[in-house]
């Protein structure tokens, strides 16, 4: 089965706010027609346009993955570009955020022989700039990705302690990926971070779930 991304709800939106009837669709747009696609995280563009983040399967030496696809669709859903990334692991990306004129990072998850650690993507329509995979011990899984006001990034999400057991993972990182600190939170029980929003003085609020009994 494929599946494609849909880039619409963005569009419309306003019209189901003003009519409160069922609104009209103004445009659809399918990327990667001949490939299998998988639409995740969307994003407004500071030119009113749109971007967002994918992954696309391809094979390389007789083995299929999927690998981090950007796209970027102007305000009529015009398709001006759209990039990936050919890695030997199987990405997940999960959020996109515009960081500059033409420039966008993406965040999710890479793995690779059972593995599972955090990755960051910075691109623009000329290519990929830098890639990082975070190693850790423990499988890790980023949810989403805040600019942090020095210009870094703040990421969010999972790290597996064991099949009862999971920590709250935050990274830190500057502007082009280095690690400047992680955390992880833990109260004996499954802990995810979903969703994260850095405040103009740089202290940070992030939201998630738990489940089990703390100890």
């Amino acid at each position: 089965m494929r599946r494609f991304p849909l880039a619409i709800l963005l569009a419309i939106l306003p019209a189901v706010i003003a009519t409160a009837q069922a609104p009209d669709t103004l445009w659809t747009r399918h990327v990667g027609v001949n490939f299998d696609v998988v639409g995740e995280g969307i994003d407004l563009t500071d030119d009113g346009g749109i971007i967002q983040c994918g992954r696309i399967y391809s094979v390389r030496g007789g083995r299929g993955e999927y690998d981090v696809l950007l796209t970027k669709f102007n305000d009529d859903g015009v398709i001006p570009w759209s990039v990936s990334t050919p890695n030997d692991s199987t990405e997940h990306p999960r959020k996109v955020v515009q960081v500059a004129e033409n420039a966008y990072a993406a965040v999710g998850y890479s793995e690779e022989n059972g593995s599972k650690d955090f990755m960051l993507q910075y691109a623009s329509s000329a290519g990929v700039d830098w890639y990082e995979v975070y190693d850790a011990p423990n499988d890790e899984e980023a949810f989403d990705i805040a600019l942090t006001p020095d210009g870094g990034f703040l990421l969010v999400g999972y790290r597996w302690i064991s099949s009862s057991e999971g920590n709250l993972h935050i990274l830190r990182t500057d502007g082009d990926g280095g690690v400047v600190w992680e955390r992880d939170y833990g109260i004996g029980v499954q802990q995810r971070g979903h969703t994260v929003a850095v405040l103009p003085d740089g202290d940070f609020l992030v939201g998630g779930d738990y489940s089990g009994h703390p100890t």
